[in-house]
């Protein structure tokens, strides 16, 4: 028992006698180690992750400056009615036929172009350009009659029908009646 305690009371001594020093300086670095095993595919780049929540809808923006006008279109098309001429007489054989049209007005007639057609009575499917200063020459009943469509007035088209019969003007003015001729017009503005 004397030995034991003589260590005991030994290693007492020397514990107490015993001070910790100061930290020393750091060693120099070690080899680096070597690389580690590549991923998926040889990849140094982990998997894609899954995909996460839609977020919150934004607040609306503020809304924009109106645009600046765009360009013209086509231009309006007006198709009028079929419509009779009122025939008269003025002299040399020349009669006058006015066909009346509310939709040529003096702005129509400057800034539109303008399509003539005829047709000789209602239940005819034929239908006859009838440009303007253009003759048509239409036969009815045996007696041919030469028309002219001699242009466009405010309100009026106007039909001229220069007449080599013997006939009196009112006999032609019937029969110019009896041709039951009637104009449409075609309007691009």
């Amino acid at each position: 028992m004397k030995f034991t305690s003589l260590i005991y009371i030994s290693l007492l001594a020397i514990s107490l006698g015993c001070k910790k020093g100061e930290i020393g300086d750091i060693g120099p670095m070690g080899a680096k180690g070597p690389t580690g095993d590549p991923g998926a595919n040889n990849s140094t780049i982990g998997p894609i992750g899954d995909k996460g929540p839609t977020g919150n809808t934004g607040a609306t923006g503020v809304k924009g400056n109106q645009g600046s006008p765009g360009v013209g279109g086509v231009g309006n098309l007006i198709i009028t009615e079929w419509k009779k001429p009122k025939w008269r007489y003025t002299s040399n054989d020349i009669f006058i036929g006015e066909v009346d049209f509310t939709e040529l007005t003096q702005n129509i007639l400057d800034k539109s172009l303008i399509y003539s057609y005829n047709r000789i009575n209602s239940n005819s499917t034929g239908l006859d350009d009838f440009p303007q200063g253009i003759i048509t020459t239409i036969t009815s009943n045996g007696v041919k009659f030469a028309l002219q469509n001699n242009g466009y007035r405010v309100g009026k088209a106007i039909i001229i029908h220069q007449s080599n019969s013997t006939s009196s003007p009112e006999t032609i003015i019937n029969n110019l009646n009896n041709l039951t001729l009637e104009v449409r017009l075609s309007i691009i503005k």
